[in-house]
C-alpha cells in the first residue's frame, strides 16, 4: 500500500517525512491492517504479531500507554514496545476480532471504545485496542 503524507501529521515536517519513511518499510515487508485517528497497523507475515505505529504525537503516547506494565482491570494481549525510526511503536500478539452483538459478553468489554476485543491464540477474550 502506497502511504502517503496524509497518514501522518507530527506537525514537523521532519518526524513527518521519518514516519512515512518507516511505513514505506514496513508495508513493503507486512500486511497493511488499516488506520485509526492515531496509528497504524500491520500484521507480520506469521499473522502471530501486529505493529502498531503512531501516525501522531497522541499515536505515541498511546503507544506508550499501551506497552505499561500494569493492571489495566481488563485482560490485554501480550506486548512490547519497540523503538523504530525512533518511533515508539507497538509490538502485539495478534487478537482476531470477535463482537458480541447477539452473545452476552463480560462486563469489561462495555470499557472498551468501540468493542475493540477479541481472541489471541490462545483462545482468550482480550482487548486490543486500550489506549
Amino acid at each position: 500500500m502506497k502511504m502517503t503524507p496524509d497518514f501522518v501529521n507530527f506537525e514537523d515536517e521532519e518526524l513527518d517525512l521519518l514516519s512515512l519513511d518507516l511505513l514505506e518499510k514496513l508495508s513493503d515487508k507486512l500486511e497493511y491492517i488499516g488506520a485509526g485517528r492515531n496509528r497504524i497497523v500491520f500484521k507480520s507475515k506469521s499473522g502471530k504479531y501486529v505493529i502498531k505505529v503512531p501516525r501522531n504525537i497522541q499515536g505515541s503516547c498511546d503507544n506508550f500507554f499501551e506497552t505499561r506494565k500494569t493492571d489495566f482491570g481488563f485482560p490485554v494481549p501480550k506486548s512490547r514496545r519497540v523503538i523504530l525510526n525512533d518511533f515508539c511503536c507497538v509490538l502485539m500478539e495478534y487478537v482476531e476480532h470477535v463482537s458480541f452483538k447477539d452473545k452476552k459478553a463480560p462486563g469489561w468489554v462495555s470499557w472498551i471504545d468501540c468493542g475493540q476485543v477479541g481472541h489471541n491464540r490462545k483462545g482468550d477474550l482480550v482487548a486490543y485496542d486500550y489506549a
